[in-house]
């Protein structure tokens, strides 16, 4: 899986906690767009890689 950055002009509340310099993990969910609105919508063949990928991370961490 190829892992970018992205804008998308808005926030989320991870960067509260990243701004007091805690460690964290953000933008893991699935693959989706108009998010919080009525058109939002999720690719569901994205949930599991996602999830693969977070689990593995966290495994990679904790045995660091």
């Amino acid at each position: 899986m190829k892992v970018e950055g992205e804008f998308t002009g808005g926030s989320a509340d991870s960067g509260i906690v990243a701004s007091a310099g805690v460690p964290t993990i953000c933008a893991t969910g699935p693959v989706g767009g108009h998010v919080h609105t009525d058109r939002e919508w999720c690719d569901l063949e994205s949930i599991v890689p996602r999830a693969q990928a977070l689990a593995l991370t966290i495994l990679a961490l904790a045995n660091a």
